[in-house]
């Protein structure tokens, strides 16, 4: 399981209330977290790539996640982008560190804002 940094878990709100989940099977963490939303769209952007060892990358992209919350979800207050809505999104950084002998396994996963900088300088 990657590493999650503590800045993932106070910027992404189901994890921090379901840090135990991180020791689950990703698909029953996966269904932990949907099964509070009506329907989830995620963007994924500003993807970067580098090669950093002879199997090991570096990868970072930016993902706009959008969608909307139960109403009756314990966790609608850590989900919502206002107050008066159960609509949601977050703007967030994600950059993993992937080594693939035989086969690609994250090693590290960092979160952070959205508007965080690249990790990778634009010539890198």
């Amino acid at each position: 399981m990657p590493a999650v940094t503590a800045d993932a878990t106070a910027r992404v709100p189901q994890l921090a209330n379901s840090t135990s989940m991180l020791k689950a099977t990703p698909h029953a963490c996966l269904r932990a977290l949907l099964a509070q939303t009506l329907w989830n769209f995620h963007d994924v952007s500003a993807i970067q790539i580098k090669q950093t060892a002879a199997t090991q990358h570096l990868v970072t992209f930016v993902v706009n996640w959008y969608g909307e919350a139960r109403a009756d979800s314990d966790q609608l207050a850590g989900w919502q982008s206002r107050t008066d809505s159960c609509l949601y999104h977050h703007f967030i950084r994600q950059t993993w560190t992937i080594t693939d002998e035989g086969r690609p396994v994250i090693q590290m996963l960092v979160a952070a804002g959205g508007d965080t900088p690249s990790p990778l300088q634009p010539n890198d």
